[in-house]
């Protein structure tokens, strides 16, 4: 199986950023490739599993946005990825989806790793991404919607910078083939290691390359 990684839309991170995450991804006998342009982005897509969009600076085009529908709608994975401190244009692919990211950030000033941002979350869902999950700690995150696809929800005390009056949110939304989360930073060395977070990481990986994704003879 192959997972594409888009970086043909000025995508604002490095690789070394996601390399836990491609190593997990390599030990289950997948390949990792990077699109980088649109031009090869369709033939591409044709043999790939799964699909990796992490903060595009450019907006996808109709036509692109087209081509992802056709390959969710054929059982590909899709995993979006946003931060809010870093903009980007990740809307442009997930409102499509009929998912958007906020641009507010989340703390807890009562129970977090550190810092007020950094916050750990306990609350979730069944589901193929939290299996063996107790607790996450996410780094730079923010809230998703719709709350109702959410499978990992903050505690009381998390709130959004400028949403306070919301008593709930989720940072990662699953549905549809499609897994969207706010945060990069805990894929990267040693945020990777707090809490459950490799267990996460490797739970994404799972997501990537386990498929029943249908071909179509050309």
């Amino acid at each position: 199986g192959a997972v594409l990684v888009d970086k043909s839309h000025n995508n604002k991170f490095e690789n070394k950023e996601i390399d836990t995450l491609i190593s997990r991804i390599v030990s289950r006998n997948n390949k990792v490739e990077f699109s980088e342009n649109t031009d090869n982005m369709q033939s591409k897509l044709r043999f790939a599993n799964s699909f990796v969009v992490i903060l595009p600076i450019e907006e996808f085009t109709e036509d692109e946005i087209t081509l992802l529908n056709e390959f969710v709608n054929k059982n590909g994975k899709l995993l979006l990825i946003a931060d809010p401190d870093r903009k980007s244009s990740i809307n442009s692919v997930a409102t499509e989806l009929n998912i958007i990211f906020s641009s507010d950030y989340l703390y807890n000033l009562k129970e977090n790793n550190g810092n007020f941002r950094f916050i750990t979350l306990k609350d979730f869902r069944k589901n193929e991404i939290t299996k063996k999950l107790s607790k996450i700690a996410l780094y730079s995150s923010c809230p998703i919607q719709p709350l109702e696809k959410g499978i990992v929800f903050t505690g009381k005390d998390t709130y959004a910078s400028s949403l306070e009056t919301i008593s709930e949110y989720t940072p990662v939304i699953y549905f549809n083939s499609t897994l969207a989360l706010c945060d990069l930073t805990f894929f990267t060395s040693p945020f990777n290691s707090a809490a459950d977070n490799n267990q996460l990481i490797s739970n994404i990986a799972d997501f990537l390359t386990k498929t029943d994704r249908r071909f179509n003879i050309a």
